[in-house]
């Protein structure tokens, strides 16, 4: 324990308590605890092969499975030469790739190309050009072992609230941003688009959607938004169509035919927490966890509901998810029964279950799909993580995002309530860690006192909690300043960019 403090103190501290905070966040998402799963009919297995079995058939029928869609006809392969990968893009390559990750089926970190500098960049780049020219790649980069990570809502034993995500070799990783930044040159993603683009983020989307209601209800307005939610998207993204994208988009064969190979025969392994299951084979969707995924969905869904896209503010897309606004009902459910043929025919498939109306007007008829089943209505929708409401306010916002760093909070008692831990140390924890949780989209909140009020308040239970103060000592506000100071912390509100 005294080697723990030790490590507090010294000059790598920050470094390390984010290490642990990380490793106590992917804790909670795990499924290391897990010993029993419901099968398809609802029962508890609990025996260790059924558990793993269970697993291995429930991946291995999402990851194999299409939507009915139309015939694809591919487009016209785009020739031209083989252009050779250069030294300076695998550098940019390998600078863009995170450290600290969990490596791939055959262990090699990206630490490991990091410290061989410039003999690894050269020896990387000429391996790349091999792989290009030959259309072939190693077979151990075709297997991958899927991670099951907890939604954090819904059924625990329940297959269904989980995501795969899949842990490849970083060395194909390095392959794939090559791919990425060459077809990012060449393809332009539509301003609709914020997901996975350079300077577009979560924020903006949300600043639009706050800025268009607000503008509604000035001129008086009634404002009706559908919030699409597309059904296992990046796992039942058929791959043919794909590769028709690809060749419209003008992307040369020779990458086409790179990415291809990159899927083809492409096998997979489950770790649960009673073992690794076998391998099944993959046929359908883009890989969760490939630095090139990414930009593929982004690219296919842009291709095929580029008709549609009426730039912001009317269409605003964050990857798969969608917000279509509308001046009526009838407007709207126009809107969303195109959408919903052109992602049809795409092999793409709208979730009726999760997606929901908002009208600033509420009651109304009720918004209908092609098939006459109506959506959900609802007065409130968490879009990006910020809560809208139907009537403009931002309370229910505020609420959140008190509620989420709560949560936050707890996962870092461990050092924040440590009487061991210096002032200094926590204050750094909390600012760069508690803070931004509860602060999240504030920069597009008309804040009001009120809402000041339930910041700061919430952030004075937060830091009473560093020395564990009473609420009902007469000092404690004397206190609190010092350990603000100490900290280095300034009010919660004084941080809110306007």
């Amino acid at each position: 324990m005294d080697d723990l403090y030790d490590k507090l103190e010294s000059s790598q501290a920050e470094k390390y308590v984010y290490r642990l905070a990380k490793a106590r966040h992917r804790a909670s998402l795990d499924v290391t605890e897990v010993r029993a799963v419901k099968s398809e009919e609802g029962d508890v297995l609990r025996d260790p092969r059924a558990v793993k079995e269970r697993w291995r058939a429930y991946f291995a029928h999402l990851l194999n499975e299409e939507f009915p869609r139309k015939k694809i006809f591919l487009g016209q392969p785009v020739a031209g030469p083989v252009q050779p990968w250069t030294v300076d893009e695998v550098r940019k390559a390998v600078k863009k790739m995170k450290v600290g990750k969990a490596p791939g089926p055959d262990g090699i970190p990206m630490e490991a190309w990091r410290s061989l500098g410039e003999l690894g960049l050269q020896w990387l780049t000429k391996f790349f050009n091999n792989i290009t020219r030959s259309e072939k790649i190693p077979e151990a980069w075709k297997d991958s072992i899927i991670v099951p990570i907890f939604k954090r809502k819904g059924d625990v034993m329940d297959c269904a609230n989980y995501r795969g995500i899949k842990l490849i070799a970083h060395t194909i990783k390095i392959y794939e941003r090559l791919l990425d930044m060459r077809q990012r040159d060449m393809v332009e993603i539509a301003s609709d688009q914020f997901g996975f683009v350079p300077e577009r983020s979560t924020i903006d989307a949300i600043f639009i959607a706050r800025q268009v209601m607000e503008k509604y209800r000035e001129k008086n307005k009634p404002c009706h938004i559908a919030f699409l939610d597309l059904e296992k998207a990046y796992d039942r993204l058929p791959r043919a169509v794909i590769w028709d994208v690809m060749r419209k988009r003008g992307i040369p064969e020779y990458i086409v035919k790179t990415v291809q190979v990159m899927y083809e025969g492409t096998t997979a392994r489950v770790r649960t927490s009673l073992g690794t299951t076998s391998k099944f084979d993959i046929t359908v969707g883009v890989h969760q966890g490939s630095a090139l995924s990414p930009f593929l969905f982004i690219m296919t869904l842009d291709t095929v509901v580029k008709h549609l896209l009426e730039g912001p503010p009317s269409t605003l897309l964050y990857a798969d998810d969608v917000a279509v606004i509308a001046d009526s009902r009838a407007d709207l459910q126009v809107k969303i029964q195109k959408w919903q043929t052109a992602l049809a025919d795409a092999g793409l498939k709208l979730n009726l279950k999760k997606t929901e109306v908002m009208s600033s007007i509420g009651g109304g008829d009720a918004v209908l799909d092609v098939n006459g089943t109506a959506f959900t209505q609802t007065e409130e929708f968490q879009y990006l993580g910020s809560i809208l409401s139907a009537d403009g306010t931002v309370d229910a916002a505020v609420r959140g995002r008190i509620a989420c760093a709560w949560l936050k909070w707890r996962e870092s008692t461990g050092i924040l309530c440590d009487r061991r831990c210096s002032r200094v140390l926590k204050g750094k924890i909390y600012r760069t860690v508690v803070r931004p949780t509860m602060m999240y989209g504030s920069e597009c909140w008309p804040v009001s006192k009120t809402h000041e009020r339930m910041l700061n308040t919430a952030e004075m239970r937060m830091l009473r909690f560093f020395e564990r103060f009473s609420v009902q000592k007469t000092l404690v506000p004397k206190l609190l300043s010092v350990v603000r100071k100490k900290g280095r912390l300034v009010l919660a509100t004084k941080s809110i960019l306007f």
